[in-house]
């Protein structure tokens, strides 16, 4: 069997951290502090690269491939994310921690997996060396601290690098530190170009502070390597992505390209995550642990929000906007407010564009295959609530990242609706998606399958399905199928003659119902993705009719004691019953009355989820009970 990882190295050695072009995982605070360095304060420049020469002090490294320095003093204090710091180490993969205490490891590529924290890199996530020629390049580590007190400059200088890919024969950068100002910048000098064909190379450039949430984090983006280094942006996560910074030969820096991050006193929001439905939104957000308050500001897409748009007040996230208009585009702002006089960069524009009003399915069979629509869009009609209110949910997708690079995650075509884990590492799943209203009738049997995968079984999902006559959680009254430990590498197709069979929607009154898929699965996992919906409606007729509408099982769920009544099934003799296992096995079987209230006694079975079949002749009804102990 396959198994899926995250991305990254060993599986084992990032059980629990998210790798690449994925957040870290680590333990959520009750209060997310968020980086003092914000997106909306960043610069991409142009300048001048003056190498240090002999300036300064030459660093010893143990290897020019990984390695990490002894412990530097900057020459001053620098406040880094609200602590001061007066020394750091260096690491030969591009970046510096500030501190006294080395990175937990000298081959750290990614720092933002790694447990490592307050991280300045101006070349990380790539596995960087010496140059080829030491002779005519010989690879060095400086530091030098100029200027006079008050305004000093702490620059730290990486010469004649190269990538092991060979896209690049010699890399020279600098991190370069402010006293007083505490700005960082990043400035990159000649480069000359490796022998490989040209391939794009993912570096992790930015700073990571003081926690492992993805609101400590921020980036330079450069999102494509075909791209000269002026069209670098800086960003923060977005829908579980980091921000990678792609560069080959032929697009090299130009000499003296700066990245310029200023410290604000009052840090934007972060980790912004929208829900919308057809007139209302959802805005869940990160700020500052100074963030007195929020202040949304929407309109129309392209609209100024210095002059225009509407501004909703919020205490805390989640903030709700209403009164919106189906299908319609709108763009968000969140300014944080520290205190009266205090507030920050407007973080945005977030894109929002609001759900249809859909139209109640009337003929079946009713499918969803996801195609229909762009990716990162919903199909009309389906709905998607955030119900732990954090930054990731249900989204329409083709790919998620992995370790091997990206797992397709549609069955047919080119989208799956797709379940992401919140790499926070402590939040378990909580989000719901809905169909359309399906309008269902009395005397039919309605059948619902569909198509499910995951990464396979070293990250198991939890998931159910449940119909009600709301598309909300309180409305979902009925299991139609559950499963708490799915391990598909594959798509597999879940109906009524799977493994845990799809339990019949038999409506015992005319109206419209909602099918809802709610993903409960533990925290740190990895993706669940879920594909072409199919319902099915058939009359019913004879015994079959008899069967739906004579079973009632309770108590559900109990310790292991049911009561199967069974009224006017219109049996013919003895009827049977068995009980399915999740994996398909029958671990109970029984003879039953029509007319009669048995007695099941399934104590002696371990606590979960079982399948309980009813068998008349060539008929047969099924239901999902619990036993719990």
């Amino acid at each position: 069997m396959t198994n899926w990882y995250k991305t990254g190295g060993a599986a084992q050695h990032w059980r629990k951290l998210a790798l690449a072009a994925l957040l870290a995982g680590g333990s959520a605070a009750a209060q997310a502090q968020g980086l003092d360095y914000a997106a909306s304060a960043a610069q991409n420049l142009a300048g001048t690269y003056t190498d240090l020469g002999t300036t300064g002090t030459a660093i010893t490294m143990a290897n020019n491939d990984d390695a990490n320095s002894a412990v530097i003093p900057i020459g001053f204090s620098f406040t880094f994310n609200r602590t001061v710091f007066t020394d750091f180490t260096v690491n030969t993969n591009g970046f510096i921690k500030m501190g006294t205490t080395a990175p937990s490891a000298a081959n750290i590529t990614n720092y933002i997996a790694a447990p490592d924290l307050n991280i300045i890199a101006p070349l990380g996530g790539i596995d960087l060396a010496g140059a080829l020629n030491q002779t005519t390049s010989p690879t060095e580590f400086r530091v030098a601290t100029t200027g006079v007190a008050g305004s000093r400059v702490c620059t730290i200088q990486w010469e004649n690098l190269a990538d092991k890919t060979a896209q690049f024969a010699t890399i020279q950068f600098q991190a370069k530190l402010y006293e007083g100002t505490n700005r960082i910048e990043f400035v990159y000098g000649t480069w000359t170009a490796g022998t490989a064909a040209p391939l794009g190379v993912g570096f992790l450039v930015g700073l990571k502070g003081s926690s492992s949430q993805f609101t400590d984090r921020l980036f330079a983006q450069k999102a494509s390597s075909a791209t000269a280094w002026t069209t670098t942006v800086f960003a923060t996560e977005s829908g579980g992505l980091i921000p990678s910074h792609f560069a080959r030969n032929t697009f090299l820096p130009d000499a003296g390209r700066t990245y310029r991050f200023t410290q604000v006193a009052c840090a934007p929001a972060a980790g912004v995550y929208i829900t919308p439905t057809a007139t209302t939104a959802q805005v869940v957000f990160s700020g500052p642990s100074n963030g007195a308050g929020y202040s949304l500001i929407y309109g129309p897409t392209g609209f100024n929000p210095a002059t225009g748009g509407t501004t909703v007040a919020a205490t805390a996230s989640p903030a709700n906007l209403t009164g919106l208009s189906p299908a319609t585009s709108y763009q968000v702002y969140i300014r944080t407010n520290c205190s009266a006089t205090e507030q920050s960069p407007l973080a945005g524009p977030f894109a929002l564009t609001t759900l249809c009003s859909p139209v109640a399915v009337t003929t079946f069979p009713y499918t969803e295959n996801f195609d229909g629509v762009a990716s990162g869009t919903l199909p009309c009609g389906i709905v998607v609530a955030n119900t732990n209110a954090d930054s990731v949910s249900w989204k329409n997708r083709r790919t998620v990242p992995g370790g091997a690079g990206p797992i397709v995650v549609a069955a047919s075509g080119v989208n799956g609706l797709t379940y992401y884990y919140n790499e926070d590492g402590a939040t378990p799943g909580n989000d719901w998606f809905y169909t359309p209203p399906l309008l269902l009738r009395t005397g039919n049997r309605y059948q619902l399958s569909f198509k499910y995968r995951n990464s396979g079984s070293n990250y198991t999902e939890k998931l159910e399905v449940k119909y009600g006559t709301s598309a909300s959680p309180a409305g979902q009254t009925a299991t139609l199928w559950k499963d708490e430990a799915i391990a598909a590498p594959a798509f597999l197709t879940a109906g009524a003659t799977s493994t845990i069979p799809v339990v019949p929607i038999v409506p015992t009154a005319t109206g419209n119902y909602y099918i809802g898929f709610h993903v409960y699965s533990d925290a740190d996992k990895f993706f669940l993705a879920i594909d072409d919906l199919q319902v099915t409606a058939t009359a019913i007729t004879g015994t079959s009719a008899a069967l739906d509408y004579a079973i009632n099982v309770f108590p559900n769920p109990s310790a292991g004691f049911f009561n199967v009544e069974i009224k006017g099934a219109n049996a013919k003799g003895a009827m049977q019953v068995e009980v399915l296992n999740s994996l398909g096995q029958i671990v109970h079987s029984a003879s039953v009355r029509d007319n009669q209230l048995n007695k099941l006694d399934l104590s002696n079975l371990a606590g979960g989820m079982y399948v309980l079949k009813v068998k008349s002749g060539n008929d047969f009804s099924v239901r999902n009970i619990s036993i719990q102990k």
